[in-house]
């Protein structure tokens, strides 16, 4: 199997129902890996579903509200974090997780793309950082931060 999503593939392992979200481009090779492991998927009770999701854009294809949202490496664009933020919004619910990864690069961009991500995300979201302590040794990484963004309950006035 490629490495492309193979945790979500891990998860369906155990009877979850996935659905991988990219661009169109991407989603051959995923639609090919759902192919590839489809029979220890199913062996296992789990599911694997591949759909176009473009953010800023709600896609009448995705209408559930997921109990997990994995975010993996996504902020490195400025100009995409916006429509990311509102996708989040759009797809999640109060008791929804969002665990997401996120290397910390060296560059100037990627330093302000991360400032930027914060500032908004924590309009709508709380950041729990995973410390470094709990994480695995072998696995862990101290330029890769592991965060719970959890939504913040919408108030009326």
């Amino acid at each position: 199997m490629c490495r492309t999503y193979s945790c979500l593939f891990w998860l369906a392992h155990f009877r979850a129902n996935v659905l991988l979200t990219d661009l169109a481009e991407v989603i051959p090779l995923l639609q090919l890996n759902i192919k590839e492991n489809e029979k220890v998927i199913a062996h296992h009770g789990g599911s694997v579903k591949a759909s176009i999701l473009r953010w800023g854009n709600k896609d009448p294809s995705i209408n559930f509200i997921p109990d997990v949202v994995l975010l993996a490496d996504c902020i490195y664009y400025k100009q995409s974090i916006d429509k990311l933020l509102e996708t989040l919004d759009n797809i999640t619910e109060n008791d929804t997780r969002i665990l997401m990864s996120q290397e910390m690069r060296e560059s100037d961009v990627q330093k302000n793309c991360w400032e930027y991500f914060v500032k908004r995300a924590s309009e709508k979201f709380s950041f729990n950082y995973v410390p470094l302590s709990v994480q695995n040794p072998e696995y862990r990484c101290p330029d890769i931060k592991l965060i719970e963004l959890i939504k913040k309950e919408k108030t009326c006035y």
